[in-house]
């Protein structure tokens, strides 16, 4: 009994040298299947500004004309990256008012600031052929893909944008 079984074994080690071709290497072809969801993701290196001093009011208490572009100037040195991928991405931009304790009228004087800001999304296309550029001027919750922006959904974009 113990014969055969070694003699059994012997075969099966010594089978695939017996199969090799003389005629070349062999090929085998697979098909691979897979789901990859659509998905977004931005990060920066930094969540927090913090503006220049004296640089939201000027010298009669209203806001700056240029405290805007002074807000995107933040934003942009904290080096904001996003990707996404998919058929129908969407951007949202929103933004919060600069406020003194509540923001409520104080004196007369109005203790509140609200901004405008964009977004240019590299490398990004809008379906109705304009740049894909987002403002908040329109509120809270509206975009390309969004809201009152719902019919001009941006393309996929990259690492890169």
């Amino acid at each position: 009994m113990k014969k055969i079984l070694l003699t059994a074994a012997v075969a099966v080690l010594a089978g695939p040298a017996f199969a090799q071709s003389t005629q070349g290497p062999q090929t085998q072809t697979w098909d691979i299947n897979g789901d990859n969801p659509p998905k977004c993701q931005i990060s920066t290196n930094s969540n927090s500004i913090t503006l220049p001093a004296d640089s939201i009011s000027n010298d009669q208490g209203r806001a700056r004309g240029n405290l805007g572009q002074r807000i995107a100037a933040g934003l942009n040195g904290t080096n904001p990256r996003a990707w996404c991928t998919g058929a129908r991405n969407s951007v949202v931009l929103t933004r919060t008012p600069l406020t003194t304790g509540d923001g409520s009228v104080n004196n007369g004087f109005n203790q509140a600031v609200i901004y405008d800001i964009a977004v240019d999304v590299q490398d990004a296309q809008r379906v109705d052929g304009f740049r894909p550029i987002e403002g908040s001027s329109d509120g809270p919750g509206n975009g390309p893909g969004v809201g009152v922006g719902a019919s001009t959904p941006v393309s996929n974009f990259g690492a890169t944008g």
